[in-house]
């Protein structure tokens, strides 16, 4: 995309396993002396181009910064895009590549909330389980025990299913009545 202005472009960039990312860059008056802003969807959200006036700069230079950008969050997509795919995800509802946090349903009204670190993905991310205390605490126990079955090499799906000792509920499994019910629970919560 290229404004009529010629004031902003919209590149689009494929990430190393074919996922379609946008590099909107809006340029200034006194460009391409003056960097363009860019504005992307990453987690954290920052992105600074680095535009060094005494070189040659150019939109490629911007597009080769972003494609870095991209394969450092490679690890946390993947995991992400398995979870997605493979457990039943509350929230968000339609997630964009900026997020890196996750709702998933563990059965009985219970959930789990996890954020990702952005530079470890596969390292155990923040958790935090809600529900009814009485369901929750032998998940808990399990969680603890079982810490040291984590293994960087495996995905956030499946170091879940071991350290907690149970296959996560998907969404094709799920009925509307159990959707309700976790709607419920948590405008209780």
């Amino acid at each position: 995309y290229l404004a009529a202005e010629l004031d902003a472009i919209e590149l689009s960039v494929l990430d190393a396993r074919g996922r379609l990312h946008a590099l909107a860059l809006a340029l200034p008056p006194a460009y391409p002396l003056e960097p363009p802003v860019a504005s992307v969807s990453l987690p954290g959200g920052a992105f600074q181009l680095a535009w060094r006036p005494n070189e040659e700069p150019s939109l490629r230079g911007a597009v080769t910064q972003f494609e870095a950008a991209l394969a450092s969050h490679q690890t946390a997509w993947d995991m992400l895009d398995d979870l997605d795919a493979n457990a039943w995800v509350l929230e968000p509802k339609k997630p964009t590549r900026n997020r890196i946090d996750r709702r998933i349903a563990l059965g009985n009204h219970c959930s789990l909330q996890l954020d990702l670190h952005p530079t470890a993905a596969a390292s155990l991310p923040n958790l935090q389980f809600l529900g009814a205390e009485r369901s929750l605490a032998p998940l808990r126990r399990k969680l603890d025990a079982n810490l040291d079955r984590w293994q960087l090499s495996r995905s956030l799906r499946h170091n879940l299913q071991d350290v907690l000792e149970m296959e996560l509920p998907s969404a094709k499994a799920a009925s509307s009545a159990d959707a309700d019910a976790y709607s419920v629970a948590c405008a209780i919560c």
